[in-house]
């Protein structure tokens, strides 16, 4: 395994990450979040490979930008062997049909660009435009995982940290939903 792929339990030497990756850690260690984080290879979905998913003991989400019709946002985290079916999501959430938001107000309300989508960039929706949507089964894992900023650095934490420390600090009220595997086509 190379350098990169090594599960770390501190927040990186300044330098190490850009400022708004390192906005995310000070937030963190201001809560005592316990977490571990790693760099990797960027990638394009959700799909990693078993060499991250044995260093972070869970696979990786798939987190997606979404807008209804009437302009509101969501952030999907998603089961990574669950597809997205718009009608269902939005029925759970009494919304009309979604479709994925635009990378430019993705970057205005989060503050991160396609690929890079991560409960954390709520760190910068100060002004709670994102509702964030979790799928329950991803609560039932070890750990949350979940970018920091961009696709190359990815961190988990536990279940119960997310729910109960780090989307509170947010100001962010979840909406947990149960996505059936059946969903899939």
């Amino acid at each position: 395994m190379n350098e990169t792929m090594t599960l770390r339990t501190t927040a990186p030497s300044p330098g190490e990450v850009t400022e708004n990756e390192m906005a995310v850690f000070h937030f963190l260690d201001d809560l005592g979040i316990g977490y571990g984080w790693l760099f990797h290879e960027a990638k394009s979905s959700s799909y990693y490979g078993n060499e991250i998913y044995d260093v972070l003991e869970v696979a990786l989400p798939k987190n997606l930008f979404l807008v209804n019709k009437q302009k509101k946002h969501y952030m999907l985290m998603l089961h990574a062997d669950k597809n997205f079916v718009s009608k269902e999501v939005a029925h759970m959430v009494g919304s009309s049909r979604m479709s994925f938001g635009s990378p430019e107000k993705l970057a205005e309300l989060m503050n991160t660009i396609p690929g890079s989508v991560s409960p954390l960039e709520l760190l910068f929706d100060t002004e709670n435009q994102v509702q964030l949507l979790i799928d329950s089964d991803l609560l039932k894992a070890p750990y949350v995982t979940m970018h920091a900023v961009n696709n190359t650095l990815t961190m988990r934490m536990t279940p119960e940290d997310f729910m109960n420390k780090v989307l509170p600090a947010l100001h962010h009220e979840p909406i947990v939903i149960d996505i059936p595997f059946e969903a899939e086509q």
